[in-house]
């Protein structure tokens, strides 16, 4: 069975894309099927792995489920890595909701069903905004993963995304869930990281607050090459907190 992940958050700069493409090439070095699809205008994953922008994404959600037009939208994945393909985005995206061919709040899952069994994990890579393709993204998700940087002004952000989730189970049964809140950029030393990873853990609970992915130089380096950490810098600390990561998902399966 395929499991959806949906990387979120209405903020920006917390870390989002970074963990999107972190975790899809985690889970591919383990010998899993990865589809990353990136659903920001600005093509940030495409970026990161020095793929142009492109309109397979766009595709994805304004194309019907046939035959003819999967195999379309397969022309238009990138190879990126062994085990691992992306779907990249263009500013196309920034005007595709008035182009769904479905009203339904299920379209998104709807279309990448026909990806079902072809892959062992998609991985959903949203933009920073509240909007109608940031819901499809969580209505199609198993899991939702929230990335957010250890200040008192994110925990806004959070809860904006936590009340989008509630409002789809309570209101159309959604039937995922969060699979966690990732702390991103930490440092220890600021007292304000501490204390607010701290308050996190106390509001959400330990079970819900992943371990933190510390602000590393190495890791800020990678879009420049086109490389994930596990290649420009695989002995750094970082590699090994996203390791740990792809670990935790892997025995939640």
């Amino acid at each position: 069975m395929t499991r959806i992940i949906t990387i979120t958050n209405q903020k920006g700069g917390v870390g989002k894309t970074t963990t999107a493409v972190h975790l899809a090439h985690g889970l591919a070095l383990k010998g899993k099927k990865v589809l990353l699809v990136d659903l920001d205008a600005q093509a940030q994953a495409g970026i990161a792995l020095h793929v142009p922008p492109a309109d397979g994404a766009f595709y994805l959600l304004t194309m019907e489920v046939k035959r003819s037009a999967t195999a379309f939208i397969r022309e238009q994945m990138a190879e990126v890595r062994p085990n691992w393909q992306l779907l990249p985005a263009s500013p196309r995206l920034s005007g595709v909701e008035h182009a769904l061919p479905s009203p339904s709040v299920s379209w998104l899952a709807e279309s990448l069903g026909r990806f079902e069994g072809a892959y062992d994990y998609v991985i959903l890579d949203t933009a920073p905004t509240i909007g109608r393709l940031q819901v499809l993204a969580i209505w199609a998700a198993d899991w939702v993963i929230i990335p957010a940087a250890p200040e008192p002004l994110s925990a806004n952000s959070i809860q904006k995304v936590l009340r989008t989730m509630r409002s789809l189970k309570d209101e159309q049964a959604w039937q995922g869930g969060l699979f966690g809140i990732l702390p991103t950029m930490y440092r220890e030393r600021v007292r304000e990281h501490a204390t607010t990873l701290a308050e996190y853990r106390r509001h959400f609970g330990d079970a819900l607050v992943l371990s933190p992915i510390h602000l590393a130089a190495r890791l800020a380096e990678c879009p420049a090459f086109g490389q994930t950490v596990f290649e420009h810098a695989p002995n750094d600390r970082a590699a090994d907190e996203y390791r740990r990561l792809v670990n935790t998902v892997l025995k939640a399966r």
